[in-house]
Parts: C-alpha cells; structure tokens; sequence
C-alpha cells in the first residue's frame, strides 16, 4: 500500500514495529516485520487503523496479538477509544500519545 509506513528494528528483546496509521493492517505490518527481522515480536506500538463499528477486525486483530504475545502493545492513534479500552482490558496497555517518552 503507498501510502502506509513501518519501521521495523531488531533488538536483544526481539523486533520493534513502529507503525504508521497501519493502512495496510497491523497484522500483516507486524508478519512482513518479523519476516524482515527474522525475530518473533518484542514491541508493537503507534497507528492501528481499528474502529470499533467495524468489529470482526478489532476482533481479529485481538486474536492475533494474543497468539503473537508481544511484550510491549502500545495502541496510539488511529484507534478510537472503545477499541483502546479493549486493548487496555485484555493485554493491560496504557494510553500513549504524542510526546511521551517510552523505553522498549
């Protein structure tokens, strides 16, 4: 998709995914990440493209990052807050936004 963007980046911990608004879907941003890295993921974090009224793919989503168990999830924008909420009730992940400083 052109006009998506990534970054993927390997650490000790595994591959960091920082994602842009996540057009082309989070779920195959992160796979194409862990291809590239050759690394299962560490740290998930910025644009997911999720909304709520279009649930089967919260869903599905959810259901990915359960069987991928990231350390780090970190839902930023691109993401309305029904769908926060639920990322924050299953996998604990707090509310970042622009200019907050994280360490993965």
């Amino acid at each position: 998709m052109v006009d998506d963007t990534a970054l993927a980046f390997r650490t000790p911990k595994g591959a960091v995914v920082v994602s842009g608004c996540s057009h082309a879907g989070i779920c195959n941003i992160c796979e194409h990440a862990k291809t590239v890295t050759g690394q299962p993921l560490h740290a998930v974090l910025g644009g997911f493209h999720l909304l709520a009224a279009e649930n089967p793919p919260v869903d599905e989503t959810i259901g990915y990052f359960q069987a991928e168990a990231p350390e780090v999830l970190l839902p930023m924008h691109c993401v309305d807050f029904p769908t926060l909420s639920k990322f924050h009730q299953i996998f604990g992940s707090p509310k970042y936004g622009a200019g907050d400083v994280l360490e993965v």
